[in-house]
């Protein structure tokens, strides 16, 4: 999804975040520079330094899951 042109807290769906205190399975993320709470959706302990992606928005918790792995544009032949 491209959710650069949504606004308010759809814009911040799919987005990426870094974990600053490891989600156990809730912690706190910099989300383009603000701390924010959130939630590992799985449940599963993520831990700091790790990129995760904004699922959802609840009031001021964001509920994340671990990014999925960055496509590499390059082709090696």
């Amino acid at each position: 999804y491209d959710s650069r042109t949504w606004s308010g807290a759809e814009g911040m769906l799919y987005r990426p975040a870094t974990v600053v205190r490891p989600l156990t399975p809730v912690g706190k993320v910099d989300y383009q520079g603000e701390l924010w709470q959130a939630v590992s959706l799985s449940g599963e302990p993520i831990g700091a330094g790790e990129c995760v992606e904004v699922i959802s928005v609840e009031r001021l918790t964001l509920y994340v899951d671990r990014a999925p792995p960055r496509r590499d544009s390059t082709i090696q032949v």
